[in-house]
């Protein structure tokens, strides 16, 4: 499941058409721990930053966008767009920009909504669910990791580095510089043995 346009980013790299590394935001310390990750985020169209050229890093990431982002990260925008404009959740219009993300997302079985019918697209996203969905995003499921949640997502982020010194606890939420970190770490990391693609997404 390597994604596309990570192919087309290694040859432009190579051929020295871009720069390894783009221009740094207006806001970041490219000695930040977030800095490469969030670099190579925006160098791929997964994780952008502001108009007026700023990062944000501590800007909180609501369950809408993180799941825009996912989407991004697994290359399927266009899939996305072409999925059913009914989300089925009472709080995601059919007309929001963030339906067919979230439509997509379900319909694969990554993340999912409430007991109560809603899916909280404007919620702060928390570090656990995060994680959870990346995981979820690179083929781990219950019965791979266990059913105790969270522990069981964030026990196997942790065992698989994607964690790695990220000590935050499970209700934090999910800072643009947090996502960035983790986003890119998972798309480093093997996917679940069972997944029918073995290749890591970069």
């Amino acid at each position: 499941m390597k994604k596309r346009v990570s192919l087309l980013l290694a040859a432009a790299l190579t051929a020295g058409i871009i720069p390894a590394v783009s221009a740094s935001y207006s806001d970041t310390d490219k000695y930040a721990d977030y800095y490469t990750a969030a670099i190579r985020l925006q160098d791929l169209g997964i994780l952008n930053g502001y108009s007026d050229g700023s990062f944000r890093p501590a800007n909180p990431i609501t369950r809408a966008e993180f799941t825009k982002i996912v989407i991004c990260m697994m290359d399927k925008e266009k899939e996305a767009a072409a999925s059913a404009s009914v989300s089925g959740f009472y709080d995601v219009p059919s007309g929001s920009w963030s339906s067919p993300y979230i439509t997509y997302a379900v319909s694969k079985d990554i993340l999912s909504g409430y007991s109560d019918g809603s899916f909280g697209p404007n919620k702060t996203i928390s570090f656990a669910e995060a994680v959870t969905i990346l995981m979820r995003t690179i083929g781990y499921t219950d019965s791979d990791v266990g059913y105790y949640w969270p522990n069981n997502y964030m026990s196997a982020a942790a065992a698989l580095g994607i964690t790695d010194g990220m000590n935050y606890d499970y209700q934090t939420p999910l800072t643009r510089s947090a996502a960035a970190m983790l986003v890119d770490r998972a798309m480093f990391t093997k996917p679940a043995a069972g997944n029918a693609n073995a290749d890591t997404y970069l």
